[in-house]
């Protein structure tokens, strides 16, 4: 704030900093400078924290689906919340805290280190928070991986199936999971 000394109030601070493009509003009270790349899978984590990014974001992430993804979705064990800001759309799905470590990865993006789901943890956050997804028999499972999400297989075929088995102990769509882990076994 020692930018604006003539300014006394620190909410009069943040709002000519952001109104001068100094700032960016990612949510209440939570500001980040300006910069020229912003890395918005480690603003994700920031966000809402503990959060890991997940889901569609993740499989493109990993070059696992073709189609470029317009939200950075992730996972939490706080309330399911959007945020949308100058940098895009935020969006953070609740977690069970049972299964919410289990297949989580750090990466790494120009010197910056960011929680993303394993290609594992992606596939099994996205079936479980897409309604209406019944997925009964391993063809079927198939398909829709293939042709429904156009999934690379082959980037798949070296998956750790373990993460799925530990996962169907405590968690939802295991059925559909079951699946997953026949074909790639």
């Amino acid at each position: 704030m020692a930018n604006y000394p003539e300014l006394t109030a620190s909410t009069s601070k943040l709002r000519r900093m952001v109104y001068n493009n100094e700032l960016i509003r990612l949510r209440r009270n939570l500001y980040i400078p300006v910069q020229n790349e912003i890395n918005t899978l480690l603003v994700a984590n920031y966000i809402i924290s503990p959060s890991y990014v997940s889901g569609l974001t993740a499989l493109w992430y990993y070059g696992i689906i073709p189609e470029t993804v317009h939200e950075v979705f992730s996972m939490t064990t706080k309330r399911t919340k959007t945020f949308q800001n100058e940098l895009g759309y935020f969006r953070y799905h609740n977690c069970s805290e049972n299964n919410f470590y289990l297949g989580i990865e750090t990466k790494t993006l120009n010197g910056q280190a960011f929680l993303v789901a394993g290609k594992e943890k992606a596939i099994i956050d996205y079936i479980e928070t897409t309604p209406n997804l019944n997925l009964r028999y391993k063809r079927e499972t198939l398909e829709w991986m293939e042709n429904d999400m156009r999934m690379d297989t082959e980037e798949l075929s070296s998956m750790n199936l373990n993460i799925f088995k530990q996962y169907m102990l405590n968690g939802k769509k295991t059925n559909m999971l079951s699946n997953i882990v026949k074909i790639f076994s």
